[in-house]
């Protein structure tokens, strides 16, 4: 996933959304320490 940004949801989930470099969208859950482990890695930013 390219320009991956990660927004926690109202029921407190954590989502992924970005792109495939091919112009498909595309979006993922997360839980909680995948999504802190993307954003400190630098895969993603928090949004």
């Amino acid at each position: 996933m390219q320009d991956a940004v990660i927004t926690k949801t109202a029921r407190g989930a954590f989502m992924a959304q970005g792109h495939d470099g091919n112009g498909n969208k595309m979006t993922t859950m997360l839980s909680k320490d995948t999504a802190e482990a993307a954003v400190k890695a630098g895969k993603a930013k928090m949004g």
